[in-house]
């Protein structure tokens, strides 16, 4: 926006970046760039040469992640001085149409007015009231900061972050259980049906345990900083750690929707083609409104909305967006599906 040329205020409450660069794609990558070397490196003992793995030091494992991180968010924030644009760092929240109050960590609410206002807050976690709060029960972005390797590592939650973090703590070591409620992994992308199929034959040969169709009823505290979970097909499991990645929902609680005229319908903000919502000058981007919740279809959903606040008009085609699981093996997708192309 500020390219083209626009005055920008940028509020964001929390760290540059989102939760792409801080606590999804980078640092998931990370992870599963780390464990994929160690497995390269023990498989070299298929040509004679025999390696022994001593020890995996977690702090030492996080800590140059945590020194991408920084660096990503400096340039960042290098970035907006660049482009001239102010950055606060505070909630916002909407006190009409056109003004929305930011509230600072120190200091009273200031009130800002603007000709157009873009909502790019993403999403947040979803953690099920069955799951208590204890220090072996992590979330997508507390797994990041795990202190230790989990002997093992129950995931509740087939998605692509689920498998994903599958993949990169058993390639670490860890004994691996996936609990899925519906019948396959990756439930939440239709287009990826043939692949999950072909990753669920993968994830058993390479040790892990499955079980779909099922669900987590209870859990229970044990000694020595292990849970008890209790599921739905009458099985009994004991970890150290529990993922719990069952997915996401937009991130607007704070935003007092309604002071701007604004509802969400079936969980999201609904928008035009020009990413408008019934508001005229408010627009929306991302995992508030997008059906394809990733960082680079929210960057070409900003370049429209941009687009439109100039009074051009373009449009984004879905279908062309690529869809890519970083697993093992890894799946991507782009286009048509063959039954949408015959439809």
């Amino acid at each position: 926006a500020a390219a083209r040329g626009l005055s920008v205020t940028l509020i964001e409450k929390d760290a540059l970046g989102g939760t792409c660069l801080n606590r999804g794609c980078i640092p998931s990558k990370y992870l599963l760039a780390k464990s994929k070397q160690l497995q390269d490196a023990l498989r070299l003992a298929n040509s004679g040469i025999t390696l022994r793995l001593e020890k995996i030091d977690m702090a030492r494992l996080w800590a140059p992640k945590d020194e991408i991180l920084a660096t990503l968010r400096q340039r960042e924030d290098q970035a907006l001085k660049t482009a001239r644009v102010r950055h606060i760092h505070g909630q916002a929240r909407f006190v009409s149409p056109r003004q929305m109050e930011i509230q600072r960590a120190e200091g009273t609410p200031e009130i800002f007015e603007a000709d157009a206002i873009l909502l790019a807050t993403g999403s947040t976690i979803q953690m099920p009231s069955v799951f208590p709060s204890h220090p072996t029960i992590m979330n997508s972005s507390t797994i990041f900061q795990l202190p230790y390797l989990p002997a093992h590592l129950v995931v509740v939650g087939g998605g692509y972050i689920g498998c994903e973090m599958a993949c990169a703590f058993q390639g670490l070591g860890s004994r691996v259980t996936i609990i899925e409620k519906e019948p396959r992994l990756l439930p939440a992308q239709p287009e990826f049906e043939a692949a999950s199929a072909l990753l669920s034959r993968s994830f058993e040969k390479r040790g892990m345990t499955l079980r779909m169709g099922t669900t987590v009823d209870r859990v229970n505290a044990l000694e020595d900083k292990k849970v008890q979970l209790i599921c739905s097909n009458g099985e009994t499991l004991e970890a150290n750690a529990v993922l719990v990645a069952i997915g996401r929902a937009p991130n607007v609680k704070e935003l007092a929707l309604e002071k701007a005229g604004l509802a969400l319908e079936n969980n999201r903000l609904k928008v035009n083609a020009q990413m408008q919502t019934s508001v005229g000058h408010i627009y929306a981007i991302g995992d508030l409104v997008s059906p394809v919740p990733l960082a680079h279809t929210a960057s070409w959903e900003a370049d429209i909305a941009v687009s439109a606040m100039m009074g051009e008009i373009e449009t984004l085609d879905y279908s062309a967006v690529p869809r890519c699981i970083y697993t093992w093996p890894e799946a991507a997708f782009v286009g048509l599906s063959e039954e949408q192309a015959r439809k």
